[in-house]
C-alpha cells in the first residue's frame, strides 16, 4: 500500500511539473503580447500557442482528477479551504479560453486589441492564483482558521511565501515564454533580447523566493538540507539559460527553463513529503497515507497512468515536431 501512495504522490508532482513546463510557455506568451507595439509581432506570438494552449491546460484538469481519485480527503479539504481562489482560477481559465478564440477568429482591430488584454489579463491573475495556492499549500495556512470572518479566513493564505510563489510563477511563465518565441523566431535579435531580460529577472525573483523560503518555508520528513540542496541546484538551469540564449543556443534555453520548473517542483515535494497539505496551528494536515484512496484504487490509476503518461508526452512531443518550424499556422476558415 505504501509503495503506491509514495507512487501517486510522485506522479502528482510530475503532472504538476508538466503544467508548467507546457503551460508555462503560452501563459508566458499571453501575458507578454500586450507588450509587442508591432501588431505583426503580436499575432505572430499569438499563432506561435495556438496549436497548443488547448492541449497544455490539460496537465492541470488531470492533476485535479488525480488529487480527487488518489487522495479524496486531501481534495475536500483543499477545495474547502481554498473555494475562492478555485473558483476565480477557473473563471479566468475560462476567460481566457474565450478570449484566445476570439481573438484568433476576429478580424477587426479593435476587438483583437480588446480580447488580447483579456488574454494577458487572465493568464497573469491565473498563474498569480496559481502560484498563491501551492505556496499557502506548502507555507501551511490552507487549514489554518482564522477567529474573524470570511475576509480574515480568505487573507490568511497570502502570506509572503504565497505572494513570492505566486510572483515567482509569473515571472517564470514570462521567461519561458520569451525563450520559447525566442526558439521559433531563432532570426530575430528582438526576441533573443526579450528573453534575456526575462531570464535575468527569473534569476532575480528565483533568489528572492529561496530567501524566503529559507526563512519561512517548511520541510516535514527529508532532511531540510537535502530540501534545500535541491532549490540551490534549480537555480542553475537559469543561470545555463542565459547563457544558452547569449550564446545563440535557444534550444538549450528552452530545455533549462524546462528543467527549472521541474527541479522547482521535485524541491517543493521533497519539501512537503509525507504531507499534501501542510500541519498548522489548529490542524495536524494531511499526509498521503491518511488521505489516499483504497489500494484497489491506487493499483488501477497506476495502471492507467502507465499507458496515459507516456501516451501524453508523446502527444505532446509529436505536436511540437509538427508545429516546429513556428510562423502564422494555415488558415483554417476564422
Amino acid at each position: 500500500m505504501e509503495f503506491f501512495q509514495i507512487l501517486w504522490y510522485a506522479l502528482m508532482g510530475v503532472l504538476l511539473a508538466g503544467f508548467f513546463v507546457c503551460s508555462g510557455f503560452d501563459f508566458g506568451i499571453g501575458m507578454l503580447s500586450i507588450g509587442f507595439s508591432d501588431k505583426r509581432k503580436r499575432d505572430n506570438a499569438m499563432a506561435e500557442i495556438a496549436p497548443f494552449w488547448d492541449g497544455n491546460q490539460v496537465w492541470l484538469i488531470v492533476a485535479g482528477g488525480a488529487l480527487f481519485a488518489a487522495f479524496p480527503l486531501a481534495y475536500s479539504l483543499i477545495l474547502a479551504n481554498l473555494y475562492t481562489p478555485v473558483i476565480l482560477l477557473l473563471a479566468l481559465l475560462i476567460f481566457r479560453v474565450v478570449a484566445i478564440e476570439f481573438f484568433l477568429a476576429l478580424n477587426g482591430e479593435k476587438w483583437r486589441a480588446f480580447w488580447i488584454w483579456v488574454v494577458a489579463l487572465s493568464s497573469i491573475g491565473a498563474m498569480t492564483l496559481v502560484g498563491i495556492a501551492l505556496g499557502a499549500l506548502c507555507g501551511g495556512e490552507v487549514l489554518l482558521k482564522s477567529d474573524g470572518g470570511w475576509t480574515e479566513n480568505f487573507l490568511r493564505i497570502f502570506t509572503p511565501l504565497a505572494a513570492g510563489a505566486a510572483v515567482l510563477c509569473v515571472v517564470f511563465s514570462l521567461a519561458h515564454g520569451s525563450v520559447y518565441l525566442a526558439v521559433k523566431n531563432s532570426s530575430s535579435e528582438d526576441f533573443r533580447r526579450l528573453a534575456s531580460r526575462w531570464l535575468a529577472a527569473l534569476a532575480v525573483a528565483y533568489f528572492a523566493y529561496l530567501l524566503l523560503f529559507f526563512f519561512n518555508g517548511k520541510t516535514a520528513e527529508i532532511p531540510r538540507m537535502f530540501t534545500l540542496a535541491v532549490f540551490v541546484l534549480a537555480y542553475m538551469p537559469v543561470r545555463f539559460a542565459m547563457r544558452s540564449i547569449k550564446t545563440g543556443k535557444l534550444k538549450t534555453a528552452f530545455a533549462m527553463t524546462s528543467l527549472f520548473a521541474v527541479l522547482a517542483v521535485c524541491a517543493h515535494c521533497m519539501g512537503a513529503y509525507p504531507y499534501i497539505v501542510f500541519p498548522s496551528q489548529t490542524s495536524p494536515g494531511v499526509d498521503i497515507f491518511s488521505a489516499s484512496s483504497s489500494l484497489l484504487t491506487l493499483k488501477i490509476m497506476a495502471l492507467v497512468a502507465l499507458i496515459g503518461v507516456p501516451l501524453a508526452i508523446g502527444y505532446f512531443a509529436y505536436s511540437h515536431a509538427v508545429f516546429s518550424k513556428g510562423g502564422n499556422p494555415p488558415d483554417t476558415g476564422y
